[in-house]
C-alpha cells in the first residue's frame, strides 16, 4: 500500500478542491436536496424503463407500498384496509356442511367419488373458453389427450426410487440437460 502524503499531492489538486468546495458551498441545502433527488428520480426511472422485466410503474407501486408500510401513520390506514378485506373475505366464505373435516372410516365408492370431483370441477374457472390468462398452458384437444395419455404411463412411477423408475431418471436427465444447453452451459454442467 502506498501511502501518499499532503505534501507529495499534485498542484492540480488544491485547484481541484478548492473549486470543487466552491462549487458545494455555493448549493444551498434546498438545492442540493433537489438535484440528489431529481438524480434519484431520473436514474430509478431509467433502470425501471429499460433494465427490469417488470417496468417502471411496478417499480413505482412497489416503492410506494414500501413506503406506505413503513411510514407510522400510513402503516395504520394500510393494517386498516387490509384487515377489511380479510374480513371480507371470510364473511363471502361459504362453509360446506357436506365437506368431509376428517378422513372417513368407510371409503367413498368411486362413483360417489367422481361425481363429487366432477361438481367441484365445474365451479373451477373456464379455461377452455379463452376467458383466462396465465392460469393453464395448453394447446388443442389433441396435445391435452397426448398429456393426458403420458400422465396416465407414468402415474405409478416414484422418481425417488430410479433404481425401480430408470426411464423416469433417463427423462429427468434429459430435461436436464437441456436446460443446460438453452442456458449455454458446457458439458461440466
Amino acid at each position: 500500500m502506498v501511502c501518499v502524503g499532503v505534501s507529495q499531492l499534485p498542484v492540480w489538486w488544491d485547484e481541484f478542491v478548492s473549486d470543487s468546495l466552491g462549487l458545494v458551498s455555493s448549493l444551498t441545502w434546498a438545492q442540493w436536496l433537489v438535484g440528489s433527488v431529481g438524480w434519484g428520480i431520473a436514474t430509478f426511472s431509467v433502470w425501471g424503463l429499460f433494465f427490469t422485466r417488470e417496468g417502471l410503474w411496478f417499480h413505482v407501486q412497489k416503492a410506494a407500498i414500501v413506503f406506505v408500510k413503513k411510514a407510522p401513520l400510513l402503516r395504520l390506514l394500510y393494517q386498516r384496509e387490509v384487515n377489511k378485506m380479510k374480513a371480507g373475505i371470510r364473511a363471502k366464505k361459504v362453509v360446506d356442511p357436506s365437506r368431509p373435516r376428517v378422513i372417513p372410516q368407510h371409503g367413498v365408492a368411486m362413483d360417489q367419488l367422481l361425481d363429487r370431483m366432477t361438481k367441484a370441477k365445474d365451479e373451477d374457472c373456464k379455461w377452455y373458453e379463452g376467458k383466462t390468462f396465465g392460469f393453464v398452458y395448453h394447446g388443442d384437444q389433441e396435445h391435452v389427450d397426448f398429456l393426458n395419455h403420458v400422465y396416465a404411463l407414468y402415474s405409478q412411477t416414484n422418481p425417488l426410487h430410479l433404481t425401480a423408475f430408470p426411464s423416469v431418471q433417463k427423462m429427468e436427465q434429459e430435461v436436464i440437460r437441456m436446460t443446460i444447453s438453452m442456458l449455454n452451459g458446457d458439458d461440466t454442467c
